[in-house]
């Protein structure tokens, strides 16, 4: 037999208690609660001397502590999860920075600004002079420019010619090189090629360091996203 002369809930006050707002100490209310209730580090043991009975009850500056604590656990994961890492693939909203297929073998653009490599390079002029470049620029062989198949366009670097010393600040606004893809790393203008002395013979054994600073500043000038 149900009791009628109990409290009737209105339908009002449910939806009201099922969607109350989520503010701080509405969490930290459901956490007094729930968690309060399950750790018994954080409770207050009292024994009643009249009855000889025993009441746990949640210590309010223990339950703050510790709820403190796990924030801040939880805003140091969140943190360390959104850092980047520049070893891995990311990808840029570009059609140059997306993956592509040359001659059957795929290449995968990365944000790497930490990039040092040693490899051979190689330059190209006349057959590509007044072309347009991978960035949407006309090539010029008496610019100071470079193509790389997998650096962000734009990127600023700096070539070291191995066998004499010679340094050239370039801007990689290009892809390539694609043939001999085992040996070489990059491709610079034909200026290039005559500053560090290598015009003639054609390649070159060299170091290709990027310069992270320079290069964000540059995607900014073409109306990209720098990565950091």
């Amino acid at each position: 037999m149900c009791d009628c002369s109990s409290k009737t809930i209105t339908f009002r006050e449910k939806f009201a208690k099922i969607n109350k707002p989520v503010t701080k100490s509405t969490i930290l209310e459901d956490f007094l609660g729930v968690y309060g209730t399950q750790d018994r580090s954080v409770l207050d043991v009292r024994e009643d001397p009249s009855t000889g009975t025993t009441t746990k009850r949640p210590n309010r500056e223990r339950l703050l502590d510790r709820f403190n604590k796990l924030s801040l656990l939880f805003l140091v994961l969140f943190v360390g999860c959104a850092e980047q890492d520049e070893t891995k693939v990311k990808y840029w909203h570009h059609l140059t920075e997306r993956p592509y297929v040359i001659r059957n073998v795929r290449y995968y653009p990365q944000v790497h600004y930490n990039y040092d490599k040693v490899g051979v390079s190689s330059w190209y002029g006349y057959d590509c002079h007044g072309l347009a470049t991978a960035s949407g620029k006309t090539f010029d062989k008496d610019k100071l420019t470079a193509a790389h198949r997998t650096l962000p366009i734009p990127s600023v670097v700096i070539v070291e010619n191995l066998s004499n010393g010679k340094k050239v600040k370039l801007l990689v606004n290009d892809r390539g090189p694609f043939a001999y893809t085992d040996k070489r790393i990059i491709d610079v203008s034909q200026k290039t090629a005559e500053l560090l002395e290598f015009r003639r013979e054609g390649y070159t054994k060299v170091r290709v360091t990027c310069i992270p600073d320079e290069s964000r500043k540059m995607a900014l000038k073409y109306n990209r996203k720098p990565y950091h």
